[in-house]
Formats: structure tokens, C-alpha cells, sequence
């Protein structure tokens, strides 16, 4: 009868503790989330960006036209050496949101580290619209501070989904290269050419 009545007991806490059970899980993987967020931006951190860029190209139809960015603070060493670490802050989360509003309907952004951001637009946009949005963003962020002349060197690939990461980074990284070499403050453009129609 004892073994009958802990029995009955434990029957009773079963489904309390299986709640439990999933409401911790739901937490750890909420943990591993938010783990992979960029604390100092709210943007996606390098291996949360790449896994979603991952999982987005594998999730869509092949053929898909999609544009990758690579950007990143003009000069912000001497953001941080002129105005100090916490003022270099303040510009690269203003910087991460002013990207965000940029592209929140159609790609994810992602930090690199430093001052490095990367975007992927998953969207098809002819290259005027993007070269517009570009534009526009650059324009955006010489107002996050009235004290500092803040910039921008973008480059950007044109690509066909499926297309493998690390030959976006490479690609992107050479157009973000011609970018700095054209003076900063502009944006490069590299095209796949399956991607252009």
C-alpha cells in the first residue's frame, strides 16, 4: 500500500515536472540563443549570422538571387583613440541598428567582430535598389553623432542561391577592400555572373 500511495504521488507530479522539464529546455535553448547575440550591438554574432545564412539558403528554392555585404566603421580605431572606448560603443550600436533598419525587410545582419558587419538580403533586388539602399545608408549614419564623422566601406556580391559562405566572405571582402582603396565611404559591387539577368 505504501509503494501504491508514492506511486499515485509521483503519477500526480509527472505531468508538473515534465513542464518543468520542457520550460528549462525552452530556457537553455533560449541560453544558447542569446549566447550567440552580440551583447554590445543586439545583432546576430559571426556563428549565429553564418548558421542562419545557412539555413536560409537551404531552406529556399535553388536559382534564388541573393546579395551578401561586408561593411565596417571607417576609421574607427581613431573613433576609439580620439573620443575613447565607451563614445567607439555608442557609435557601433547606432551603426547596428541604423544597418538593421536598412535592411529589416529583406536580410539579417550579422557582427564579425570589431567593427566588421556583414549582411545577407535574401530578397531578389535588382542592383539599382540595392545601390539606393546603400546610398540611403550611408547617408543615415553620418547622423548618429554630431561630434563624429562616421562612415562606411561596403562591399557587396550578387550571388545564386545555393552559393557556398566562405566564398561570399571572399568575395565581399575583396569588394570591401576597392571600397577602402576608392577613397572609404563608398560601396563596391562584385557580380556572380549566373546572378545577373
Amino acid at each position: 500500500k505504501t509503494v501504491d500511495k508514492e506511486l499515485a504521488k509521483l503519477k500526480k507530479k509527472l505531468p508538473k515536472l515534465e513542464e518543468s522539464l520542457h520550460e528549462s529546455q525552452d530556457y537553455m535553448k533560449y541560453k544558447e540563443y542569446a549566447g550567440q547575440m552580440d551583447s554590445l550591438t543586439g545583432v546576430m554574432g559571426r556563428r549565429l549570422f553564418l548558421n542562419q545564412c545557412r539555413r536560409i539558403q537551404a531552406d529556399s528554392e535553388p536559382g534564388i538571387r541573393g546579395w551578401f555585404l561586408f561593411l565596417d566603421v571607417d576609421r574607427f580605431k581613431q573613433v576609439n583613440d580620439t573620443f575613447g572606448h565607451p563614445t567607439g560603443d555608442k557609435v557601433l550600436r547606432r551603426f547596428a541598428q541604423v544597418l538593421e533598419d536598412a535592411v529589416a525587410d529583406c536580410g539579417i545582419v550579422g557582427r564579425g567582430g570589431g567593427d566588421e558587419f556583414a549582411v545577407m538580403i535574401s530578397r531578389e533586388l535588382e542592383r539599382a535598389e540595392l545601390e539606393k539602399m546603400l546610398s540611403r545608408f550611408l547617408r543615415d549614419i553620418t547622423e548618429i553623432s554630431p561630434d563624429i564623422s562616421v562612415g562606411s566601406s561596403i562591399g557587396a556580391y550578387h550571388f545564386l542561391f545555393p552559393h557556398d559562405i566562405t566564398e561570399l566572405l571572399t568575395e565581399t571582402d575583396a569588394a570591401l577592400y576597392e571600397a577602402k582603396e576608392s577613397g572609404r565611404g563608398c560601396f563596391v559591387i562584385h557580380e556572380d555572373t549566373e546572378a545577373v539577368t
